[in-house]
C-alpha cells in the first residue's frame, strides 16, 4: 500500500476482506498478506488521513498494488495529545 502523492509505503494500513472479520495491517514496507477464497474477494483498505478504497482481487491474482489518496478534510479530525 502506497501514498499516491509520494509513492511511499504506508505502514499500519487496515486491510479487511469485505463481509468477513478477516483482516490484517500493513508492515513497515506497506505490505500485507491475506488468504483469499478461490473466487476472489473485495478488500476494504483504510488509513487515517487517507480516503478508503474497495479493491477487487481477481481469481489467481498473487499481488495487488494499492495507492491511497490523501483526504485533507479527514486530517482536521485528528487530535494529537502530548504529555
Amino acid at each position: 500500500v502506497l501514498d499516491s502523492e509520494n509513492g511511499e509505503a504506508l505502514p499500519g494500513v487496515n486491510v479487511l476482506i469485505k463481509g468477513t472479520t478477516v483482516g490484517t495491517v500493513t508492515d513497515m514496507d506497506g505490505q500485507f498478506s491475506l488468504p483469499v477464497s478461490p473466487e476472489g474477494a473485495v478488500l476494504l483498505v483504510n488509513y487515517i488521513g487517507f480516503r478508503g478504497q474497495e479493491v477487487a482481487v481477481k481469481t489467481g491474482q498473487q499481488s495487488v498494488e494499492i495507492q491511497l489518496e490523501a483526504d485533507n478534510q479527514a486530517l482536521s479530525e485528528v487530535v494529537v495529545v502530548g504529555y
